[in-house]
């Protein structure tokens, strides 16, 4: 068997020694594999016409220690159970917007990928509308930390299909026209995103005799979607999450009362243009010990207006808040209810009350907040 050999082979690839031997590969003239130079690690094939790879269409990849390799916008149809073979420093796999390849032929190939090896599949942007239930149930994929199933057309996902990725730390679902899903217990996983969904309600993540599906779960994004209502019971059970992201999120009328008190780890709490207009917020919705950080940029809600509120408790239930932002809401111009409303918030140490329509600010507002270290007032009417 020859080596590799030492140039790029252009016009198809351009390589880069540099940052651990990149190639990228791309035209429409291509319809193979090329051999590459040695130095190469991570190889990209964009835009090609590349549409069969058989049993010995990725031969010419193993005369390197390739670790990564992307499929993206090409003409895939089908990929050979075996075409992984010999590829044995493969970590990262990323086939995306492949509509036309053969779903079922992918899952056989995953039989000929390195046993163990691999950390990062990324399957984005193919279009399918399911995985077949045993899609990764085999070993060769059993350790993967990072899965991406982003811009397909799930509208269902059974997460059994996960069930053998043991040591799965992350799986992203989003952009998808997901509206519902079948949990089940995957006690490695650290980070959800389910963004860019249809999901009318938060799933359930409570398992039998309360038991949490994602006991380890730090991070959730559920960010863009059409999520009517958040109650005490809606993020249940899930013991140590840290983050919560429910930007544009369409809420409802009402922000209830101790949505997020179940949370007993939660530290960061993202509601940017939540509601869109958020029209009231109940006195204990903020109801949350650990709390630290608190965005609520852009919901347009009137703290101006008394009735929608409750100026002394909206943000007494958050003693240990830090980092508080309230960009492009309505702030009151009454002195006594701006002062009421951050007397509990002694441990600040970064306010955003940019774009608030305040005017003036009331004397010594901020004096009993020992640690602020930022506040930021622009393009607000106050003159100095």
């Amino acid at each position: 068997m020859s080596s590799a050999p030492e140039e790029c082979p252009k016009p198809f690839c351009k390589c880069q020694k540099k940052s651990n031997g990149k190639a990228v590969c791309s035209g429409r003239s291509l319809h193979y594999i090329p051999r590459l130079p040695k130095y190469i690690r991570s190889v990209t094939f964009t835009n090609t016409s590349i549409r069969v790879i058989d049993k010995c269409g990725l031969l010419n990849l193993t005369f390197q220690q390739i670790e990564k390799i992307n499929f993206t916008g090409n003409d895939l149809h089908s990929i050979d159970k075996d075409a992984f073979l010999n590829l044995t420093f493969l970590a990262t796999l990323i086939v995306s917007s492949e509509p036309h390849l053969n779903i079922s032929a992918l899952k056989l190939s995953f039989q000929s990928l390195p046993r163990y090896k691999l950390l990062e599949l990324r399957l984005n942007f193919n279009y399918w509308k399911s995985l077949p239930r045993d899609m990764f149930n085999n070993d060769h994929v059993s350790n993967v930390w990072h899965l991406f199933l982003q811009a397909n057309s799930f509208t269902y996902v059974n997460f059994t299909t996960f069930k053998s990725m043991t040591r799965l730390r992350d799986i992203s679902l989003s952009n998808n026209p997901i509206t519902h899903v079948w949990l089940t217990q995957l006690t490695s996983l650290t980070k959800l995103d389910m963004s860019s969904n249809h999901f009318a309600k938060v799933p359930t993540f409570c398992g039998r005799n309360n038991t949490s599906y994602f006991p380890n779960l730090n991070t959730i994004i559920l960010s863009r979607n059409k999520i009517g209502f958040l109650g005490p019971k809606s993020f249940r059970c899930l013991p140590r999450l840290s983050k919560l992201y429910l930007d544009y999120t369409y809420i409802g009328r009402r922000l209830q009362d101790n949505v997020f008190a179940s949370l007993p780890s939660l530290r960061t709490l993202h509601l940017l243009k939540t509601g869109n207009p958020l029209k009231f917020i109940s006195q204990n919705a903020f109801n949350s010990s650990s709390l630290e950080t608190l965005i609520l940029q852009g919901s347009h809600f009137h703290f101006d207006k008394q009735r929608r509120y409750n100026a002394n408790r909206i943000f007494a239930s958050c003693p240990n808040l830090q980092h508080l932002d309230l960009t492009d809401n309505y702030m009151t111009s009454d002195e006594s209810t701006f002062q009421t409303i951050f007397r509990p918030l002694g441990k600040l140490q970064k306010l955003f009350l940019s774009s608030t329509r305040i005017v003036s600010l009331p004397t010594n507002v901020f004096t009993h907040m020992k640690l602020l270290q930022e506040l930021h007032l622009n393009n607000n009417g106050i003159n100095f």
